[in-house]
């Protein structure tokens, strides 16, 4: 892999993070972000059909295809385990729940357009932690999507062909 710095994405499914989830009474509160789709054409941008990290980045890659292969019928992931497309995952779903985007450089602030929180109580706090640090809380829609916090949940409803449960909160 090119040395790079890079921010790490997934696309539909957020990385599930399991040192940080075994970690949570330390990390309730992360969230989800949702960002503009315009990075996947950025001159530079990996893509990796399974985890990144798998063989030192030796699977990423940087065009077309390597895009494609996100989508592959079948792809070897983590434990060198075959993973297969099933008639109902979701079409806009990688095959393998660990496929990542690695976007060279930063995500600019204003291509942030959603914000996915656990529940409204995380959503008003979050809100309020950017009015107090003198950000534009305003900007983003908040929404509440508890699945995507549980990756058994998760897994399970995007393997059954059926989105997120996803509700847009308002600030009162």
């Amino acid at each position: 892999m090119r040395d790079m710095f890079a921010v790490r994405l997934s696309i539909q499914i957020p990385g599930t993070c399991e040192k940080l989830r075994r970690h949570e009474s330390l990390f309730r509160d992360w969230v989800v972000l949702f960002i503009k789709p315009q990075y996947l054409a950025i001159t530079g941008t990996g893509f990796c059909a399974r985890n990144a990290a798998a063989g030192r980045g030796r699977c990423v890659g940087f065009d077309l295809s390597a895009f494609e292969g996100l989508y592959a019928r079948r792809v070897l992931g983590a434990g060198d385990k075959m993973r297969a497309r099933t008639p109902k995952l979701l079409q806009c779903c990688p095959t393998d729940e660990q496929a990542e985007v690695l976007v060279p450089d930063q995500i600019q602030f204003a291509d942030i357009i959603q914000v996915a929180v656990r529940s409204e109580a995380q959503a008003q706090n979050e809100f309020v932690r950017l009015q107090l640090a003198s950000l534009p809380a305003d900007v983003f829609t908040f929404v509440i999507a508890p699945d995507l916090f549980d990756p058994y949940t998760l897994s399970a409803v995007i393997h059954d062909g059926r989105r997120p449960t996803e509700t847009i909160w308002k600030p009162k």
